[in-house]
């Protein structure tokens, strides 16, 4: 398990939406930030705006939940996927991971304890949040 993976939860009764591990295992025992993407809806925190061809499950305007936002045991994500509960999907590319990272960072609406936990295993050398800026277009490979 890695930053970038990615896994649905939903199914039969409920939406699936496309969950992303934003940053490595760490801790004892190990945990890892994940986020969930949703539609845009006009309300909605756009901070980065995901768009068809950032992963292959999107295919409209989506958005980070940021109410969604959660810190996980790995081992909870790799039990679930064991049970069928959860799906594996496409890993997402480094450069829209390094936009939804630099999005958490830089929205209100994210949770601090969030923000730190970014903060905290983050290697760059220049990991302080930036002032709130939108985080579109700038697609990468």
């Amino acid at each position: 398990m890695q930053a970038g993976d990615c896994f649905l939860i939903g199914g039969h009764e409920l939406t699936p939406h496309l969950w992303i591990i934003l940053t490595r295992p760490s801790g004892d025992p190990a945990r890892v930030l994940i986020a969930s993407c949703t539609s845009r809806k006009p309300w909605s925190d756009d901070t980065v705006l995901l768009d068809r061809g950032d992963h292959p499950f999107i295919r409209h305007e989506t958005v980070i939940a940021y109410t969604e936002i959660r810190i996980v045991e790995a081992r909870v994500i790799e039990f679930q996927l064991g049970l069928g509960k959860i799906t594996r999907r496409e890993r997402m590319r480094r450069a829209v991971l390094d936009r939804v990272v630099e999005a958490v960072l830089n929205s209100t609406n994210a949770a601090a304890k969030f923000k730190q936990f970014i903060l905290d295993q983050d290697d760059r050398s220049d990991a302080t949040p930036k002032p709130a800026e939108k985080a579109r277009g700038s697609r990468g490979g």
